[in-house]
């Protein structure tokens, strides 16, 4: 995302009206050094046109645009002051000045100046877009937030915007965050805020211990207890997480991926009968999601029903391209037709088990 000065040939043309002899000159060699890209040149020139004839406010601006795409923002920003205190309106100047004291990390100074480069030419949505980020800049992500949304509009995949957009979020998230547990320290909110902190983190037994504060004050959080199951049972202790799963489930009955983590947690424990019900219950989503797919077959092999756990896990494979996931879902198929006296499968699934095994191995070492 790069700053856009606007109407640069009119600035020439503006400027070369107002210049004559020696300074026009100068003026012409440097514009011509500049479009050339020799900056430095360029520079030399115009800064002799300024000294020159400094009453001329296009003069310092398009030497503030040579010195801005120098990168020497200190001195661009002197420039381009000059040339907004003889001309407050010269078009361009603001948003050139905002950006430059914007990359000299004087926010609080560049947004008036972006504000009104934006308020000038409405369609420049870098304009709407660097003023985004001199508020998140000034610590005020708010502020920021409805002038990055409005540059997105014009620009919706420009990657420094995205980064803008998520860094404004995430601000906002941390100072909604201090409020609560400044002014709510007890609430089941601020110990759930607490627990996903921990949890995010990789802090497992502190995240389980706010999870089960925040649940005593509040049970209707699935989230909650899906996060807490998915804790316990990453621990092995598929009972706790079972129990976890089963309290969200109880709040969302409909939630196909709840039906899937209590039939999971029930294989674990050795409950293959009884995890069969949810296993069902998720696998009959439109579309099946592959995972349920897998867990059904596994579970309908343990309870000795061949062909309906070659069928479901014959459709996870087909779904799968993790190969992690397929190797244990060849596993699985080579045990089933085996069962059902289907040798030349059964070995056919064993060697694609042992050569994804192989190439797995291979990539961690």
């Amino acid at each position: 995302m790069t700053v856009r000065l606007a109407a640069i040939a009119m600035l020439v043309t503006v400027l070369s009206a107002q210049v004559a002899g020696p300074v026009a000159a100068h003026v012409s060699r440097g514009v011509a050094a500049r479009e050339a890209g020799r900056l430095e040149e360029a520079r030399r020139e115009l800064e002799a046109a300024v000294r020159a004839a400094p009453e001329i406010a296009e003069a310092h601006l398009y030497l503030g645009l040579v010195l801005h795409e120098s990168g020497d923002f200190t001195a661009a920003v002197g420039s381009l002051s000059r040339a907004l205190g003889l001309k407050p309106a010269l078009p361009g100047a603001r948003e050139l000045l905002g950006y430059d004291l914007l990359m000299l990390g004087r926010a609080a100074e560049a947004i008036p100046h972006l504000d009104a480069a934006r308020r000038d030419d409405p369609g420049n949505w870098r304009a709407s877009a660097w003023l985004g980020r001199a508020h998140l800049e000034a610590g005020d992500p708010v502020a920021a937030l409805p002038h990055l949304l409005d540059a997105q509009t014009a620009a919706t995949a420009d990657p420094e915007l995205l980064y803008l957009l998520g860094k404004a979020y995430a601000q906002l998230s941390l100072q909604a965050q201090a409020q609560l547990l400044a002014s709510a320290p007890e609430s089941s909110y601020a110990h759930l805020a607490t627990a996903e902190d921990h949890d995010f983190n990789g802090r497992a037994d502190e995240a389980i211990a706010a999870y089960r504060q925040a649940l005593a004050g509040i049970e209707a959080l699935p989230d909650a207890w899906r996060a807490l199951g998915d804790l316990e049972r990453d621990r092995g202790r598929h009972r706790d997480a079972l129990d976890a799963y089963q309290r969200a489930l109880q709040i969302q009955a409909d939630n196909g991926a709840l039906h899937l983590r209590c039939g999971e947690a029930l294989l674990a424990l050795g409950l293959a009968d009884q995890a069969l019900p949810y296993l069902e219950t998720a696998a009959g989503a439109d579309p099946a999601p592959p995972a349920a797919l897998g867990a059904l077959g596994k579970a309908l092999l343990d309870l000795e029903r061949f062909h309906e756990a070659r069928e479901a896990l014959s459709q996870a494979l087909a779904a799968l391209r993790d190969e992690q996931k397929r190797m244990e879902l060849h596993y699985q198929l080579a045990r089933a037709s085996r069962r059902l006296g289907e040798d030349e499968a059964a070995r056919e699934h064993l060697q694609e088990f042992r050569t994804l095994r192989a190439k797995l191995t291979a990539g961690d070492k």
